[in-house]
Parts: structure tokens; sequence; C-alpha cells
């Protein structure tokens, strides 16, 4: 019985990717709103959804008081929680705010910027591929859709929750 050829491309398991442990994790607040930037984004690639983005605004407001009340609620936090974290406001670039918090204290992290999320309404916040605004957790559909669906598997355990709603200045949302 002949032996049958090495097949040329091999149907075994796909290639591993290894992700690069980072040393810290940022939290930001974009100047443009990643909803936007993802509807234009669809605009260019299909122009028949032009639509969607022609009576939006893309620029997120964004005050001296807000960046009051993101100074006074990351002091808080670290005071309550204990996370040190370091906040930059630079005047120009793509961030309206940058925090950069520990890479070990992720969980601790997606309490922080639900909380900035939940003082701020209506501001879009991102820390790795989430995004959070009015505290709902977002990420980009899978595959190469461009938009952003409720992200279901982030949760906050019970006591981080009601520490938390301690921080949470507005409590109209």
């Amino acid at each position: 019985m002949p032996r049958r050829p090495v097949a040329q491309f091999p149907r075994g398991p796909g290639r591993q990717i290894k992700r690069v442990a980072t040393e810290a994790l940022l939290i930001t607040c974009p100047r443009l709103s990643p909803e936007w930037e993802l509807s234009a984004l669809l605009a260019l690639m299909k122009p028949q959804t032009r639509n969607r983005i022609e009576h939006l605004r893309g620029d997120q407001r964004w005050t001296d008081d807000d960046q009051r009340v993101v100074e006074a609620t990351v002091s808080d936090f670290a005071a309550r929680m204990g996370l040190i974290v370091e906040a930059h406001f630079p005047d120009q670039g793509d961030f309206h705010v940058v925090l950069q918090a520990p890479a070990d204290a992720r969980d601790v992290s997606l309490g922080l910027v639900w909380v900035l999320s939940r003082n701020r309404p209506g501001v879009w916040w991102t820390m790795d591929r989430l995004r959070v605004r009015d505290g709902i957790f977002y990420r980009r559909r899978r595959g190469l859709k461009l938009e952003l669906v409720v992200a279901t598997n982030i949760h906050l355990r019970r006591g981080m929750r009601t520490t938390l709603r301690r921080l949470v200045k507005n409590d109209g949302v």
C-alpha cells in the first residue's frame, strides 16, 4: 500500500497567540466617542450607511468641572479601595484623561471605570478592549462587525458593588 503524501497545508490546531504581559492598565476618556468612530469607519467601508453619523457629534463634552469630578472620584476611590492611580490630563491628543492602574488590579480597575462612568453620565470611557458608558460595559461584536454590544461577561463582585455605590455622585442614572 503506497504511503500518502504529507499534506501541504496541515489542518491542525491554530497558531497560539501569545499575549504580552502589560505592566499597567490604561483607563481613558477619549476625545471622540467610540460609537461615532466605529460608525464613521463603517460609513467609509459602506457608504450607504452614512446616515448613521450625519447628525451625530463625534466629540465628547469635557469641562473643567469634569476634571475636578475625576480627580475627586479617583482620590475617594483610592481612600476606600486602596488602588493608587496616576491621572494625566493632556491638553492635546486623543484623550481628555488617562489613568494608569497596576495590571494585577484588573477587578478593582473595573470598579473604578464603572464609578467614573456613573459620575460623568453620557461620557464614554475605555479600559483595555472595553468601552463603558453610564455604568454599562460594551465591547465590539466579534468578527469584523463594527458595532458595540453589551458585554455580558463583565461582573463586579457584590461586596464591591455595594462599596462602589457609595462613591457614585449622580444617583439619577
